[in-house]
């Protein structure tokens, strides 16, 4: 299944507020890509809801951190493959002072709640943006 840049796919229509601190607000998206019986799809996903997409087909969890509810600046983003045992993570970003923060580790946290149990977390020693 191909995988795009998350910019290429629909803009996210549910952004939920993760930090509001009074000096930075961030906000998250959760969108998963599939493709099932030949037709390509994009569901939007609430973040909030543990196992809200338990039991999905193969697929693409896109996981984005905007500055902004509107989804104009974009602070990180990861795409996870998604199969019946394993959420691997594919690609990850985190853009200027968001670097080595821990956004990606709270986005694959994230995953692992929506996804509900079952798959196995793989991946995240190849991204370039997490604190070690």
């Amino acid at each position: 299944m191909q995988i795009y840049a998350p910019r290429d796919y629909p803009a996210p229509d549910i952004f939920k507020p993760i930090l509001d601190d009074g000096y930075h607000d961030l906000f998250i998206t959760v969108r998963f890509h599939t493709v099932a019986e030949d037709y390509d799809f994009v569901l939007n996903a609430d973040p909030d809801v543990p196992g809200y997409l338990s039991g999905v087909p193969h697929g693409n969890l896109l996981i984005d951190i905007w500055s902004d509810q509107d989804g104009e600046d974009w602070v990180a983003s990861t795409v996870f493959k998604v199969t019946n045992n394993t959420l691997e993570l594919a690609i990850s970003r985190a853009f200027g002072d968001w670097r080595n923060k821990g956004l990606i580790d709270l986005m694959a946290t994230r995953a692992e709640m929506i996804i509900g149990d079952g798959q196995v977390l793989m991946g995240m020693e190849n991204s370039p943006d997490r604190v070690w």
